[in-house]
């Protein structure tokens, strides 16, 4: 794979996953229309802005539509960040459905909870987090244990039905990646983790080559 197609919705922040693939060496697309998605043979949905006034204005149907149907037709997806959300069941604050692929709810992290350290949540969870059974969702990824960069006020459950999941621990353990066929979906940013991250995109783009 030497061009990778990026989805630019309404509030995404894919300027830096641009900036790191092209540092591997991959020609960028970013594509924005239903039509582009169909055409495109790998896409990545990357994470964007989740405050509320940002997901009053939620992707069009349209867009949904053809991720679904990328699905379907088992075209390499990746999720990252908010881009993963377009795939689990339910709302993300009352505004933006997903598509149910993933058959868990999205959820906040609840500002009550305590840490490991005993002290109140701070949300969005911004920061390094460890996560475990990265290396079976990409078995390049050969520590059982990594860390990577969290920025998210949203998880769903670490019990994903039918799908490999990598787990995180935030207050309570959640999904940091989750796999079904060739739909990826993580809620770290591989942009933003150094050199695992880049690792995994890497081995991702890969795995999407061998795979079509």
């Amino acid at each position: 794979m030497s061009r990778v197609a990026i989805l630019q919705y309404e509030s995404s922040w894919e300027g830096r996953l641009v900036n790191v693939l092209q540092r591997l060496g991959y020609e960028v697309d970013l594509i924005r229309t239903a039509h582009e998605i169909r055409r495109a043979p790998y896409v990545i949905v990357p994470d964007g802005d989740t405050s509320t006034a940002a997901l009053k204005k939620p992707v069009s149907q349209d867009i949904l539509a053809s991720l679904y149907t990328a699905y379907v037709e088992k075209k390499p997806v990746l999720g990252i960040g908010r881009g993963m959300f377009f795939f689990c069941a339910g709302h993300m604050a009352k505004h933006q459905a997903g598509l149910g692929i993933f058959d868990v709810p999205i959820k906040q992290f609840d500002a009550n909870m305590l840490d490991a350290h005993d002290r109140p949540l701070a949300t969005p969870y911004c920061g390094y987090g460890r996560i475990a059974g990265l290396h079976f969702i990409e078995p390049t990824v050969s520590e059982p244990d990594v860390w990577v960069y969290f920025r998210t006020q949203y998880c769903v459950s670490a019990r994903v039905p039918f799908a490999e999941v990598a787990i995180a621990h935030y207050g309570v353990p959640f999904a940091a990646a989750v796999q079904k066929e060739q739909l990826t979906c993580v809620n770290f940013l591989p942009e933003l983790s150094g050199r695992v991250g880049q690792c995994f995109l890497e081995a991702w783009a890969r795995r999407s080559d061998d795979n079509m």
